[in-house]
């Protein structure tokens, strides 16, 4: 249930979701330092990039569909229909489209591709998940439109952290930048007791990025904030998923040794912190345990108590009003915003970088 009101890291390292060799390996690393952060609390609320092995993704694409309170799910589709051809004007020129956070192919078929169907001079498609399960799919819904169609879309997957994609996607004019579902929410370390103006303007400025100057960036978040509403969107229906996490830490952890995460070990419960505008995804221990994880030749013991709380994820919730604002310090100017009465927002921003200062680089 949602009770009202109850040091940190740099990020993680990308890592390819499904890759082998190396990249496994890489996951095993992120993973365990995940771990580690989480139970010495150094960091909370970082586990995103993670939550989709062991089946998780699938875990969530079943959430999504079973969970009608979710709006955005389904609110932002409905949202999406309704103005997806005011949307794609405010988008015309685009010709190279990057989607962040496809999610499962049956979410993007029903929200980005409306709109991309639409745009007459798109040339290339381009997805960016660490998530290679979904950006295949959503890859496929492309290909099949661009072979029914007639038009020659060329479609490209990039399995990484959109934050270092444009190593690989370098900005270029007519480009459009999209993430719906509120991927802008999920700010790791977000504080209890304060919205993260800064650290959402870092996060959402990789989007900025990535669409360069003049470029467009379309976000589609949930603005809502009653506490009323979150907790059915955010019930049990979402428990798998959340509880998927510590299986994943168990499974993939270097050197862990005596922590159990089956069922009766853990349990989900989210919070609604209406200071820091953000819900947070909790897994409370059970039963007392010990375990130990062996990294690098140094032993790290641990403790858990009955009822000890861990933030795992964070779904922020920004007003309009101050989603604007932040994007206007990472330098994203709103141009349209469609709003449902749920408090489903996708809002249209132009990225307008500083003109350099005469006499410097």
């Amino acid at each position: 249930m949602v009770k009202r009101n109850a040091k940190k890291k740099p990020n993680l390292k990308p890592w390819c979701f499904g890759s082998k060799g190396q990249g496994q390996a890489d996951f095993k690393n992120a993973v365990t330092h995940a771990a580690l952060d989480l139970f010495k609390r150094d960091q909370r609320g970082h586990l995103g990039d993670i939550a989709y092995l062991n089946g998780g993704g699938k875990l969530y694409e079943k959430f999504m569909q079973v969970n009608d309170n979710y709006s955005l799910h389904s609110g932002e589709i409905s949202n999406i229909t309704a103005n997806k051809a005011a949307i794609a004007q405010d988008l015309a020129g685009t010709e190279r489209a990057i989607i962040v956070g496809p999610g499962p192919g049956e979410s993007f078929d029903q929200k980005e591709m409306q709109i991309l169907k639409l745009l007459p001079q798109l040339k290339e498609v381009h997805f960016v998940d660490v998530n290679a399960e979904f950006n295949k799919q959503a890859a496929k819904i492309v290909r099949d439109y661009s072979r029914s169609s007639g038009r020659r879309i060329r479609v490209q997957n990039h399995e990484m952290d959109f934050r270092n994609a444009v190593s690989v996607l370098p900005p270029r004019p007519n480009t459009t930048v999209f993430s719906t579902g509120s991927l802008v929410s999920n700010v790791p370390n977000a504080p209890l007791d304060w919205f993260p103006n800064h650290a959402m303007g870092e996060f959402i400025g990789g989007f900025a990025k990535l669409a360069g100057d003049g470029g467009k960036v379309l976000l589609g978040y949930d603005s809502n904030s009653s506490a009323n509403t979150l907790e059915k969107a955010y019930n049990e229906d979402l428990a798998p998923f959340i509880e998927n996490i510590m299986r994943i830490i168990v499974d993939h952890s270097r050197g862990i040794k005596g922590l159990k995460a089956s069922a009766g070990f853990f349990h989900y419960e989210s919070e609604w912190l209406e200071r820091a505008g953000q819900v947070a995804h909790k897994l409370i221990a059970e039963p007392d345990q010990k375990f130990e994880i062996c990294l690098e030749g140094k032993t790290h013991s641990f403790f858990l108590e009955k009822g000890e709380e861990f933030i795992v994820m964070s779904s922020l919730r920004p007003s309009v009003e101050r989603l604007t604002k932040i994007a206007e310090n990472v330098f994203m100017q709103t141009g349209s915003v469609y709003a449902a009465e749920s408090g489903i927002v996708d809002q249209v921003f132009t990225v307008k970088m500083p003109k350099p200062t005469p006499g410097q680089p």
